[in-house]
């Protein structure tokens, strides 16, 4: 976890590991994920915790499947402070000229979703990475999509 913890920049906020389960267990959260081929887990949520005391709880509804709507980092940020700028949900890398990222920005403008996008000059495929939830009637790639041009 300390490398994640590193690779995320997250110097402020302090991460719990729970290998065997017993503070998800303890907090009522643990649940089999066999169906999907994760086991025993915890489910999706976030909480906000000041000096020992839980302050707010964003938990996933019970759905089937792995449903991730509220535990995100954009809805506690909300929370914290409605104010914030929230960064793009989505990031494309793009390799110059290539018509299915012209195509991608395209239509993530015409639905008003911001994006950051950075132009690479690699042989390998340009990618279109997003995090947040997708609006209704926009048909999206998978979570993380390669474009080969």
């Amino acid at each position: 976890m300390d490398e994640w913890k590193k690779d995320q920049e997250a110097d402020n906020v302090t991460l719990i590991p729970d290998g065997n389960g017993e503070f998800t267990e303890g907090m009522n959260m643990l649940v089999d994920k066999s169906d999907l081929g994760f086991g025993k887990r915890s489910w999706r949520y976030s909480m906000l915790v000041k000096d020992g005391v839980v302050e707010k709880q964003f938990i996933e509804p019970d759905k089937p499947g792995d449903p991730f709507e509220v535990s995100d980092a954009d809805t506690m940020i909300e929370y914290i402070n409605p104010k914030a700028r929230i960064p793009e949900s989505v990031s494309i890398i793009t390799k110059p000229g290539c018509p299915y990222c012209a195509r991608a920005k395209k239509m993530l403008e015409e639905h008003g979703m911001a994006y950051g996008w950075d132009d690479c000059h690699w042989p390998g495929p340009a990618k279109i990475i997003y995090t947040g939830q997708v609006p209704a009637g926009l048909v999206a790639a998978p979570r993380h999509s390669a474009c080969t041009a």
